[in-house]
Parts: structure tokens; sequence; C-alpha cells
């Protein structure tokens, strides 16, 4: 965890401008990274977000740290030349709201199909019987 916070302060420093200082020596994981961070190569992150509600803090917190990572500008070029559709954190919860909403109207058609089949069967299993008392 202390080198994951290392790299958001790093992060950080580098998005706010490029004449702060950049604390990469706080962490091996910093350190390692120091070159890719540094503009030296192409770096790439990928965040992984979570539809669930109950997710819905740390969705928030990668949002709002992928935000700070796409605002750094190493060597004069903005770090957005690279993606080619950026979504605001707003954007994006309303997609993941969409998807959840399609998932529940899903969910809500899927447990009502099976009541019915399990009501079905009860009836079956119901006849079944009074059939065998009736021999």
């Amino acid at each position: 965890n202390r080198s994951l916070l290392a790299l958001g302060r790093v992060i950080a420093a580098l998005a706010e401008s490029a004449d702060s200082v950049v604390p990469y020596r706080e962490s091996k994981l910093t350190r390692f990274l120091s070159d890719a961070l540094g503009g030296h190569c192409k770096t790439v992150m990928i965040a992984t977000l979570s539809p669930s509600v109950s997710c819905a803090s740390e969705t928030n917190s990668t949002l709002r740290y992928i935000d700070t990572a796409m605002r750094v500008s190493i060597m004069g070029l903005s770090s957005r030349v690279a993606v080619r559709e950026t979504m605001t954190a707003e954007m994006q919860l309303k997609l993941m709201m969409k998807q959840m909403r399609g998932t529940r109207m899903e969910l809500h058609t899927l447990q009502q199909r099976h009541a019915r089949l399990t009501d079905d069967k009860l009836r079956e299993g119901a006849r079944a019987r009074e059939r065998h008392t009736e021999l």
C-alpha cells in the first residue's frame, strides 16, 4: 500500500507542473517506474472499475486517480494525445448505471421465469401425487 501511495504522489507531482520535485525515491515501485513515468518510454495505465453499488467509493477513487494521471504532461506533450476517446468520470458513472439497470432488468426477468418453472413443477408434482393416491 505504501508503494501505491508513493505512486499516487509521483503522479500528482507530475500532473502539477514540470517544476515540482517528483518523489521517485519514496518506494521501490516508483524507482522502478521512474523511466516510464518520466517520459523515457511509452506508458499505459489500465483502471479496473466495478459496476457494483457496494464498490462505488473505490470506483470513484479510481476515476479521480486516473483523471490525475491523464493530466500528466511530459516533454510538452499531453498524455491525452495517446487516448482516442476520454470519458469523464461522470460519463463513466452514467454508463455503469445504465449497464446496472440492464443487468437488474435481466435478473428480474430470470427470477420471474424461475418462479414460473418452479410453480409448474410443483403443480405437476401435486397432480402426480393425486394420481398415485387414486390408484
